[in-house]
């Protein structure tokens, strides 16, 4: 399936390519002919709606005589599922554009045609383009059964500005119900325009445990609440993991799996309840997910203790098999799940931490390796007398060192997966309760000053809230971190946005 999947993706490149620079002009070209330009930019950045892109370059031709012509366009960065459109913005050397563009990441191009001869050259830049809300550290956060969220903005480099407090409900007049759970972020989630299109939109989704919300992230407005995900409205909303796979986008409601196939024309509605059988045996999915842009999900069913699949072009999940040299079965292992998460994209791998079912005693470390229909689960005990056997949050270090870190109490450590060696990283002051830990990084390889990895440790106390973003160096956190996160109530989930930013790829989709 990776093969199909990179090629739709090439043929789907491809095709908007030829048609960016497709020129239906019958030129004859003179190869002695260069036309030159100066005053053009690697990239610009500009807020939509606000600022305008004013370019004047200066442009010259070998060829004496030329009588030059301009034509300024422009189209969306490609994005998994749609053809980019090119839009035509200027036909004159002098570009004076008020910049009405989706946040994201629009390529700009200049074409100019000397009308004598034929020549054309085209140059290319880089347009990108944010909002108000487009960019920064945003906090999910529970106060009193109800949530919101805080951006903090980020106007020069990863370093928190200004605080937005309570963006979501500030500009929604509403809070979402539940204590919070989950932080999401697509540049690909679909809605149907007002011509009955299907459109990509820059969507932050938010959910609590009886609450979500899709919001447009140029605006901040809500796209859909948690029932209108779905076509039939559920009659119980308790939002489990939402996340996008291989196959499409997943979400779980009441222990029920749902699923848009990205390989179909979709307005962002999800389908009906994908079925555990052909028997529709009762299944519940818990929190936790493997999950990467090309590969089958890893899910787990907590009532038959079973690793589960689904690739959304059939109506029901699949058991994973057995591969060899595995030392716990797939299905039906008489377990519980504690947690998993996702330790590398390529390969494919995640850890679990699991629980006997007969006897709670038994705990142990199991490592999860997904080959097509099967897994290959290696574990390893964890004894009553280490830590890890009393831990209540988990995150994984993806795609750097081989550590699990996790909260035993209300201090902080550090597990070597292969060694098992433990230690303390981080022991929370007088008063704060530690409430969620989370891995996250950034590659921002266009913009190297947004450049971050952190393990992120969120506190809260007497109704305030800490978040703390620390460097690790050789498997160890920094003892200060780089800088802190505060606001009012109690943080769940903390997600950095940029407009740039490549969410399949640069976005840990996983505990």
């Amino acid at each position: 399936m990776k093969k199909i999947f990179y090629i739709v993706l090439s043929l789907v490149l491809s095709t908007a390519m030829i048609a960016c620079y497709k020129d239906k002009g019958n030129y004859n070209y003179d190869a002695n002919e260069l036309i030159t330009i100066k005053g053009l930019e690697k990239g610009y950045s500009k807020l939509s709606m606000i600022e305008r892109l004013q370019i004047d370059p200066e442009v010259s031709s070998s060829m004496p005589g030329a009588q030059l012509e301009y034509l300024w366009r422009m189209y969306e960065y490609p994005i998994e599922g749609v053809r980019p459109k090119m839009v035509t913005i200027g036909t004159e050397k002098k570009l004076d554009y008020l910049v009405e563009n989706d946040a994201r990441e629009w390529v700009l191009l200049l074409t100019v045609t000397n009308k004598k001869t034929g020549f054309a050259q085209t140059f290319e830049t880089r347009l990108n383009v944010a909002t108000n809300y487009t960019q920064g550290w945003y906090v999910l956060k529970s106060d009193n059964n109800q949530s919101d969220i805080d951006l903090f903005k980020t106007p020069e480099n990863i370093f928190p500005g200004i605080q937005i407090e309570n963006v979501f409900s500030k500009v929604n007049n509403r809070k979402l119900a539940g204590n919070a759970t989950l932080l999401q972020y697509y540049n690909n989630y679909k809605n149907r325009t007002s011509d009955g299109k299907s459109e990509n939109v820059n969507t932050l989704f938010a959910l609590t445990d009886k609450d979500g919300s899709a919001v447009r992230l140029n605006t901040m407005t809500e796209l859909r609440s948690f029932g209108k995900f779905f076509w039939d409205y559920p009659a119980v909303m308790a939002p489990g993991f939402l996340f996008e796979g291989g196959y499409g986008k997943y979400v779980v409601n009441d222990g029920s799996l749902y699923g848009i196939f990205s390989f179909n024309i979709n307005y962002g509605t999800f389908g009906a309840r994908i079925l555990a059988d052909n028997k529709n045996r009762p299944y519940s999915l818990n929190q936790f997910y493997l999950t990467n842009f090309v590969s089958l999900p890893v899910m787990f069913d907590d009532v038959s203790s079973s690793f589960m699949t689904a690739d959304l072009n059939s109506p029901y999940m699949y058991e994973y098999g057995d591969a060899d040299g595995t030392s716990m079965p797939a299905a039906k292992n008489n377990q519980r799940l504690l947690f998993m998460g996702q330790a590398s994209t390529f390969p494919f791998k995640g850890y679990a931490v699991m629980q006997d079912k007969t006897d709670p005693n038994i705990k142990v470390v199991a490592s999860i390796e997904p080959t097509s229909s099967k897994l290959k689960i290696t574990t390893s005990p964890i004894l009553p007398g280490q830590k890890l056997f009393n831990a209540r949050l988990h995150t994984l270090i993806n795609n750097s060192e081989n550590l699990l870190y996790f909260v035993t109490g209300n201090e902080l450590y550090s597990r070597g997966l292969s060694s098992g060696v433990e230690e303390l990283q981080f022991k929370a002051p007088e008063g704060e309760t530690i409430t969620f830990i989370r891995h996250r990084w950034y590659t921002a390889s266009l913009d190297p000053a947004y450049k971050f990895d952190y393990v992120m440790v969120g506190t809260t106390s007497g109704g305030k809230y800490k978040v703390r973003m620390f460097k690790k160096q050789a498997g160890s956190l920094v003892t200060t971190p780089d800088f802190i996160l505060e606001g009012n109530g109690e943080p769940r989930d903390v997600i950095y946005i940029s407009p740039r930013m490549r969410p399949s790829q640069e976005i840990i989709n996983s505990y």
